[in-house]
């Protein structure tokens, strides 16, 4: 191979200017191709350095998580504007009420209109106790135990499952005593023993009372001044007839919005009548609240010291036979509200 006098071999040599710009065209094509190389690669860094986020990025990106789900949240009160048909969320603090024994009250919105009665049961507790909180666990529906403290001694492991099962625990005196009987010294002390029995097995101490036999006066009502004292609209006999059937039936007849029944949960049939009755006043469209959540419910305040009978509280405006009651209730309004 020749070479010129520069050194350069002659198949290197350019000849002419045809062949100088063909050479210069290729080297600009080559020069482009590797810048496009070049701006190629640096886009693919920079993007995988644009999709790492932040740390900035990702406190922003919680923000506008947490602030979505505190927006999705029901608020307590929704305003609607008429004029504009948006939404403005108004939140207000709610106000809840609690009975005696911190159990959230049921009132009449929540009820949705449906029918109340409370079903109270009385003497025990006993034997078959744990087999009727079951049971009413079981369908939903609460009570009201009035419990003697002797039997409260005797059967103290069923008072917890009355409070987890939303229950209301209630006394009833110590021993099943008249209470018009007995010196206030005695009548206390019945109350006392109850009370201590009771807060013993589940570490609280009722606020409600019943009178045994349902037999109370002024002098009574007026000397318990730490309870509601608290009857009953219909009583099932069930200690009379020791029949489920018959207990169901007295019940069915006499049943009416805002009534309070009264059982024993010392009978295996009243255990099974009361069952039955829940059972068909729940498909009736009844909903079975505590004594306080009834009380509360029609508006009338649980002020402790104060007689709540039969015919005197709830049943005046409620009671099928609150006609009959209502030149009575005027007579006696003094000492049934004022005292």
């Amino acid at each position: 191979m020749s070479k010129n006098s520069s050194g350069v071999p002659e198949i290197l040599q350019i000849k002419g200017y045809k062949y100088r710009a063909q050479m210069l065209i290729g080297a600009v094509i080559v020069l482009l191709i590797i810048l496009l190389i070049i701006i190629w690669i640096i886009s693919g860094i920079a993007s995988l350095f644009k999709d790492k986020p932040t740390d900035t990025d990702t406190v922003t990106d919680t923000d506008t998580s947490v602030s979505q789900q505190v927006q999705s949240l029901p608020a307590e009160s929704t305003v609607v504007s008429s004029d504009t048909q948006s939404t403005d969320i108004v939140t207000e603090p709610k106000e809840y009420k609690y009975d005696a024994d911190n159990k959230l009250i049921i009132d009449t919105d929540t009820l949705d209109g449906k029918k109340a009665v409370a079903i109270t049961f009385d003497d025990g507790p006993g034997e078959y106790t744990e087999r009727l909180i079951n049971g009413l666990n079981e369908r939903g529906a609460r009570a009201t135990f009035f419990m003697c403290g002797s039997c409260v001694e005797e059967y103290p492991e069923v008072l917890p499952m009355m409070i987890e099962g939303g229950h209301q625990i209630g006394n009833h005196t110590y021993s099943h005593v008249d209470i018009t009987g007995l010196s206030s010294q005695e009548r206390n002390d019945q109350i006392q023993r109850t009370d201590n029995a009771i807060s013993n097995a589940c570490g609280q101490v009722s606020t409600a009372f019943r009178p045994p036999y349902g037999s109370h006066n002024a002098e009574t009502d007026q000397g318990i001044t730490d309870k509601t004292i608290t009857l009953w609209s219909l009583d099932t006999l069930d200690w009379k007839s020791r029949n489920a059937e018959a207990v169901k039936k007295v019940v069915l007849d006499g049943v009416w919005d805002g009534g309070i029944i009264l059982f024993h949960d010392i009978y295996d049939t009243s255990v099974d009548g009361a069952l039955m009755v829940v059972d068909e006043l729940q498909s009736q469209g009844y909903v079975f609240v505590t004594v306080d959540e009834l009380l509360t419910r029609y508006g009338y305040p649980i002020e402790q010291g104060h007689a709540y009978t039969s015919q005197f509280a709830v049943y005046e405006t409620n009671s099928p036979h609150a006609a009959e009651y209502q030149e009575e209730i005027e007579e006696n309004e003094e000492y049934y509200y004022d005292y």
